[in-house]
């Protein structure tokens, strides 16, 4: 396996490809997509990872499609954070998705499911036995506890028993048609599961995205300091309206049973989070317009440089790779515009 060369000089790996790779190709820049392994817990792909860097040739700059990575990056100062593809789901939003306004709040909370990663099925399973309850989540499995099964399903999509596989349906599409009116924006905060909890890393997402979007305060469950992550790229995580002292506790298990548990009298008082939405509201509209602005990937430039010892030639390399027309992002941007204006001027 000697991954996908690209024009740019740059070349690809998908994290789930590690296992079948002996060395990093030598004086390349790599970009590692999504995350290593399978993202449900330890697995052979993040050892054969921590391997490879531990091998690889001192010329060689990794990219990991990560925000943060404590665990990897304070071991190796030549992989650097790159989350590309959360930039580029928010730049979809800025270029293509009116920045309406929101729904009235009506709810504490919301969460969202889709693969039944060990940290979304202990989500549920809290909620059910602290018995707290919402109106507000999208959840594919079949029932349990109190959650009934609650999606939305397009005939382009793949259904299996516990999952929807989107198939041509980009994730942004989904948010539109359904996920911004039925799950987030009547809500006040988000319960966010991305996936690599077990690790002591932060891969950001489409799911982090929509919670700044619909105006809501994202809580983690699973992900380490994730907050503090946010706040450095220029984020506000409302330290003092909920606690995130679960995100830097080292038990991977008990930083997710601590999401819930540190804010679970927030989370039940529905007047209480409304009341501090509309107190805040400036907060929310910030982190919108923070986030659509895509100014937070200049904020990750900026720290990557000051944290590792990637050569400035090496980052402009990976840069001039993913933010031109020599990767797929650009053509699936314009895909997603028609995406978009079709789920738009059809809306209900």
């Amino acid at each position: 396996m000697n991954g996908v060369h690209t024009p740019a000089g740059v070349v690809l790996f998908t994290g789930l490809e590690l296992n079948s790779i002996e060395r990093f190709p030598d004086d390349h820049v790599v970009f590692v997509q999504d995350h290593i392994g399978s993202g449900d817990g330890p697995d052979t792909a993040q050892d054969r990872f921590l391997d490879l860097l531990e091998n690889q040739s001192p010329g060689a700059t990794v990219a990991i499609e990560y925000a943060r990575a404590d665990e990897i990056t304070q071991q190796n100062s030549r992989v650097i954070c790159w989350p590309i593809q959360t930039w580029f789901v928010c730049q979809t939003l800025a270029r293509f998705v009116p920045a309406d306004a929101w729904a009235p709040k009506s709810a504490a909370f919301n969460f969202m499911v889709n693969k039944p990663r060990p940290n979304r099925v202990h989500l549920v399973d809290q909620l059910n036995e602290l018995g707290i309850d919402t109106e507000y989540y999208s959840m594919p499995w079949p029932d349990r506890g109190s959650y009934q099964r609650r999606c939305w399903i397009n005939p382009d999509m793949t259904v299996t028993e516990d999952q929807i596989l989107n198939g041509n349906v980009s994730n942004v599409e989904i948010y539109q048609a359904w996920l911004k009116s039925q799950v987030f924006e009547p809500t006040v905060i988000s319960l966010v599961t991305e996936p690599a909890w077990h690790e002591q890393a932060f891969f950001v997402s489409e799911k982090t995205v929509w919670a700044w979007e619909a105006g809501t305060i994202p809580i983690w469950v699973g992900s380490w300091a994730a907050a503090d992550t946010m706040a450095d790229l220029g984020f506000d995580p409302f330290y003092d309206i909920v606690d995130h002292a679960y995100q830097r506790e080292s038990d991977p298990e008990r930083r997710l049973r601590m999401a819930v548990e540190c804010n679970q009298d927030l989370l039940r008082d529905t007047e209480r989070c409304v009341e501090l939405w509309h107190q805040h509201r400036d907060r929310f509209e910030f982190n919108r317009r923070h986030m659509r602005s895509g100014e937070w990937l200049q904020e990750l430039v900026m720290r990557e440089l000051r944290r590792t010892d990637v050569p400035a030639a090496d980052l402009a390399q990976l840069m001039f790779y993913t933010l031109s027309d020599h990767s797929n992002y650009e053509s699936n941007l314009l895909t997603q515009r028609q995406n978009c204006s079709i789920m738009i001027n059809h809306k209900e």
